[in-house]
């Protein structure tokens, strides 16, 4: 495996009443069905962008903290038949607006999560080097909270949150991010996702 060929990125949650997301470049609507064990994903993805809708078969494999990542288009028909077999099966639909960020000479894909999952949104950033440039950390200028240091959680190689997350069991996910991010133990903030 070349060093081309995994996927390094910081995986941070925060608050989705902490983010601004008025300098978004790009809006992606996303629904996303996953099959995921501890070191394999396999996710049909449906996204409308500006050029309209597409479809993609993503194999992702994990080695610590970096990944391997492949992408796949597939047509309307294809996309249709896994996603409906998919739901068929239990797996879950996962909804969401992606925004695409500039923020400090990083590019950021910061994810609001429709109802039941709105009171989070989960920022990613991807680098290139060993390890995450100390800069990428440090509080982005699209955060409006109070104090950043309390107010994320990385979770770049948090399988038992995905794992909650694709559960479905939205009162084990609420416990555990308020457990692990006491930022999050006050009231939930709505957040209106529709653009």
């Amino acid at each position: 495996m070349s060093m081309e060929d995994l996927e390094r990125e910081v995986r941070l949650l925060v608050p989705a009443a902490s983010v601004d997301l008025s300098s978004a470049k790009e809006r992606l609507k996303i629904r996303d069905l996953y099959f995921q064990r501890t070191h394999i994903s396999i996710r049909v993805r449906a996204w409308q962008g500006q050029q309209g809708l597409k479809h993609e078969l993503t194999f992702k494999f994990w080695h610590g903290i970096d990944s391997v990542e492949e992408t796949l288009p597939i047509d309307d028909k294809k996309a249709r038949r896994l996603l409906d077999e998919g739901l068929k099966a239990g797996l879950k639909m996962i909804s969401k607006l992606r925004h695409v960020v500039a923020s400090d000479g990083f590019v950021w894909e910061i994810d609001r999560y429709t109802s039941p999952l709105d009171f989070f949104v989960i920022a990613e950033c991807e680098y290139k080097n060993q390890n995450p440039p100390v800069e990428i950390l440090r509080r982005p200028a699209w955060y409006r909270g109070s104090n950043w240091d309390i107010d994320h959680l990385d979770i770049t190689k948090n399988i038992d949150f995905f794992d909650l997350m694709l559960s479905g069991n939205v009162t084990a996910l609420r416990r555990y991010i308020t457990q692990h991010l006491p930022a999050f133990g006050g009231p939930v903030d709505r957040v209106d996702t529709r653009e």
